[in-house]
């Protein structure tokens, strides 16, 4: 993979993933041990899956009655069933400013690619599906729907937000320091936006203190709770920057109301710890109200990088143990796309 594959994306690539096969539902991948939830309804129905035999009781369908059951039983029983419910799946694309990092490839390269692999699995199944892209300052969500058009909708806006994001970013890595030349990031975004009417028309901006991390996923999960969003699998592709203060008890009360899993994406240079040898980074400083990137370094040696490696497990198992308490399943793209899915297949948070 050259260094333009990791970073760049083209609508044909994501149309591309529709041809994929479809993973077994093989074991769970670098997770958490909750598993909750089913497409099926707790409410017996008229659905198509059979569910138990009763006796028959007045009003009971007569052509529900099991006559095998009861020849054998000599009293009349009754079939009775699952209720069936439409398959609604929420896919939420975190590509806020943080996602833009990577050592071999971009999470957000990840997150959007993993993203339109649901896509198509969703829609190839015929059922319901809604995108959501986290963006730097705000949310776009798109028109739900079941068709392979919903699908080729939702890439074509992963694809067009993917490039407004770099064309951002490359805007504030090569702006001066000068105040004539100084554009706000809101104002750049408006501009890259605005090359697309359709997109800008439905970006809707969240508040955010600092734009250069986007708004925190406490302030997504409002929002949508605000927008009312009902689905019967909501799935966050994310690597959890910047989540704010309240994020796990918000995500904690919407998991009551739809089943809800999240996906950390994961970063290669992290999983095992990071080599040793000088890294150059840049960050902002809240300090700074010219928003200009200031430049770092630092030096991981042998002595520190035992440390390092001990606080990454540390904050893994922590993150664990924060979704476990909540009782949503947590997931890890670590060891590709096709485990992740294969997962959610098996445990009927996708068809």
């Amino acid at each position: 993979m050259t260094h333009s594959d990791a970073i760049n994306i083209s609508v044909e690539q994501l149309l591309e993933l529709r041809h994929l096969p479809t993973p077994v539902k093989g074991r769970t991948p670098d997770s958490n041990s909750i598993w909750l939830g089913s497409f099926s309804s707790k409410k017996r129905g008229q659905g198509s899956d059979y569910d138990d035999v009763r006796l028959y009781s007045r009003g009971d369908d007569i052509r529900h009655i099991d006559w095998r059951a009861s020849a054998r039983m000599t009293d009349l029983h009754t079939r009775l069933y699952r209720d069936q419910k439409e398959h609604r799946i929420t896919v939420l694309c975190d590509l806020r400013a943080g996602m833009y990092t990577g050592s071999t490839t971009l999470r957000a390269y990840n997150a959007i690619m993993l993203a339109a692999r649901m896509l198509w699995q969703v829609c190839r199944q015929n059922s319901r599906a809604t995108l959501v892209i986290i963006g730097f300052s705000g949310i776009d969500i798109l028109e739900p729907g079941s068709s392979y058009s919903t699908a080729i909708r939702g890439c074509s806006a992963l694809e067009k937000y993917h490039q407004h994001a770099l064309q951002l970013l490359r805007n504030q890595n090569h702006r001066t320091s000068g105040t004539a030349h100084n554009k706000t990031v809101a104002a750049q975004q408006q501009d890259v936006l605005s090359s697309d009417p359709s997109l800008k028309s439905r970006y809707q901006q969240l508040d955010t203190t600092h734009w250069h991390m986007g708004p925190t996923l406490e302030r997504v999960v409002r929002h949508l709770d605000e927008k009312g969003l009902s689905t019967s699998s909501m799935l966050w592709l994310t690597a959890l920057d910047n989540t704010g203060n309240h994020f796990y008890e918000s995500l904690g009360l919407m998991a009551n109301r739809n089943s809800t899993v999240v996906i950390y994406i994961d970063e290669a240079l992290l999983q095992d710890a990071v080599q040793t040898g000088d890294y150059h980074y840049q960050y902002y400083a809240d300090t700074n109200p010219m928003n200009i990137p200031q430049k770092r370094s630092i030096r991981i040696t042998r002595k520190n990088k035992a440390a390092l490696k001990l606080l990454l497990e540390q904050a893994r198992q922590q993150r664990i143990a924060n979704f476990d308490k909540l009782m949503i399943p947590f997931l890890s793209n670590a060891h590709g796309d096709n485990a992740v899915i294969a997962a959610l297949r098996r445990e009927a948070f996708i068809p």
